[in-house]
């Protein structure tokens, strides 16, 4: 049986991984606007100097951050799930993981929607300044 103190260990460890693995995918964030051929400067993702504009930089900002939260949800399923295929019938660790697994999907609806209008705010912000 695992105790409350390999769990935390074992979800900062994870959360750790997450981490470390959206710094690392920052540079790939920097270089979307590093293009010879001006596909961004066309897309008004750049101003004509190279420089990417605010826009650009908030949407990126703003997708990282969605990114990690979607990561958070994807643990807390594993997690969830996990308790569930180890409670050995016992219902008070059932119930937990269920309910687990309901406020991570009432939070994967609200990354989703806050994502399209996140979205739909950027583009059209993106769209006014051209």
């Amino acid at each position: 049986m695992i105790n409350k103190n390999t769990t935390y260990l074992l979800l900062t460890w994870l959360f750790s991984i997450a981490i470390v693995f959206c710094l690392l995918s920052t540079p790939v964030i920097a270089a979307v606007c590093s293009d010879d051929i001006g596909l961004c400067q066309a897309a008004g993702w750049v101003i004509p100097t190279g420089v990417p504009t605010p826009v650009a930089i908030l949407g990126a900002i703003i997708r990282l951050i969605l990114g990690i939260v979607g990561v958070i949800f994807f643990i807390m399923i594993l997690y969830a799930g996990y308790n569930w295929m180890t409670a050995a019938g016992n219902e008070e660790k059932i119930r937990s993981a269920k309910i687990i697994i309901a406020h991570a999907t009432i939070a994967l609806a609200i990354i989703l929607g806050s994502y399209v209008a996140v979205n739909f705010v950027l583009t059209n912000l993106q769209q006014s300044m051209r």
